[in-house]
This record gives C-alpha cells, sequence and structure tokens, in this order.
C-alpha cells in the first residue's frame, strides 16, 4: 500500500483551543490508516476586531493509506 505525505493546518478560537487541537491530533493518530509524523509548535495569533478570543495554530505532517 502506497503511503501519502499531507500537511494539515489546524487552528481553533472557541472554547479550550489548546486542548480541543490536541485531542484533534490524537483523534487522527488513532486512526488506523493516519499516522501523525510531526507537529509544529503552537502558535497563537490575535483575531479580527469581530472576535475577543485569539487562535491557536499549528500545522501537523501525517502519513495517510
Amino acid at each position: 500500500m502506497k503511503l501519502m505525505k499531507c500537511a494539515l493546518a489546524l487552528g481553533s478560537n472557541l472554547g479550550d483551543s489548546l486542548e480541543i487541537l490536541k485531542s484533534a491530533i490524537e483523534t487522527l493518530n488513532n486512526q488506523p490508516e493516519v499516522s501523525v509524523i510531526s507537529r509544529s509548535s503552537w502558535y497563537q495569533s490575535s483575531a479580527d476586531r469581530t472576535s475577543p478570543t485569539d487562535y491557536i495554530n499549528a500545522c501537523a505532517i501525517l502519513e495517510v493509506a
């Protein structure tokens, strides 16, 4: 079976954003056809003026079947 690498951008500014994104990475890694190879650091960025909550962002490199 040929494996492909892909990059996945992650971001959240709702609820406990860091825990939500950590859970998303864990959920992906628990899928039999997905392997999380690496993940960037977590980055906080300002939201636009319509949202009072900053974003947490990251990128993950996956291998998928």
